[in-house]
């Protein structure tokens, strides 16, 4: 079962994968998939979808090939080079494993529970998410993975053109100063990205990116 919220538009489901790839993650979570839900938010148009198998294990899956956007492929292998390398006091989701075939890459992640704020701002979601990502920069800084590369956010893809295809749509605008949009995937309740006033393995300084 794969439900697509309304508005989730632009957005490739879990459906919408190759059977192999599908397969892939099945092999990674040793069970079969039989409800998905895709994610709203962020700027990739591959996959974001919460995942649970027969048995009810729960994991997030995000999987996207050059067809939908060539930089979030590049950017999806990042992630999970560095994700994998945190540590494991770090506050974020495992990477229970990787697909790449040389054209889709999927990740599968531990699932965070959580859900998105709400829009406008409300005063305590707002503190509680600034006060995890003290507590990001906090377990983070220094860079336990001086290796990793650094993502500027100039570098973030951006959003496709639900027409084309593209990636030549403007990116939004920042919902409050120094405060950038949701991840390029959407997931709710992570923070394994770019923190503010620190420099982490999954990012660099002066921006924050939940993923």
């Amino acid at each position: 079962m794969s439900r697509r919220p309304a508005h989730v538009r632009t957005r490739i489901g879990w459906a919408d994968l190759p059977h192999h790839v599908r397969a892939a993650v099945e092999d990674i979570l040793g069970d079969r998939v039989v409800e998905a839900v895709s994610q709203p938010g962020g700027y990739s148009p591959g996959t974001a979808d919460r995942v649970r198998t027969s048995r009810g294990t729960r994991a997030f899956v995000k999987a996207v090939s050059p067809a939908q956007n060539a930089d979030s492929v590049r950017l999806h292998r990042t992630e999970a080079r560095n994700t994998a390398a945190l540590p494991a006091y770090a506050p974020a989701p495992r990477l229970l494993g990787l697909h790449d075939d040389g054209e889709w890459v999927a990740l599968v992640l531990s699932d965070v529970a959580g859900r998105h704020p709400a829009t406008p701002w409300r005063a305590a979601e707002l503190t509680g998410v600034l006060r995890a990502l003290e507590t990001l920069s906090a377990a983070l800084t220094p860079n336990p993975v001086p290796a990793s590369s650094s993502t500027a956010p100039g570098d973030r893809p951006r959003p496709a053109s639900p027409r084309s295809g593209s990636s030549s749509a403007p990116r939004p605008t920042p919902c409050c100063p120094g405060w950038p949009p949701a991840s390029a995937d959407g997931h709710p309740g992570a923070t394994a990205g770019w923190v503010r006033n620190g420099r982490t393995a999954a990012g660099s300084a002066g921006d924050a990116r939940m993923s």
